[in-house]
């Protein structure tokens, strides 16, 4: 699922921490370069972030 970070589902990504996970797993980042092009994508474990 992508999530648009300003979206009122994605607060748990910003609250969640290890004491209070949230139920957020890991969190998945992308990289686009300037014509869009999907460059990067990384995944993180909650507390790796």
């Amino acid at each position: 699922m992508v999530v648009d970070w300003r979206a009122r589902i994605a607060t748990a990504l910003d609250q969640a921490d290890s004491k209070n996970p949230m139920d957020v797993r890991a969190r998945r980042r992308y990289g686009f370069d300037r014509d869009g092009e999907l460059t990067a994508e990384s995944d993180a474990p909650r507390g790796q972030q």
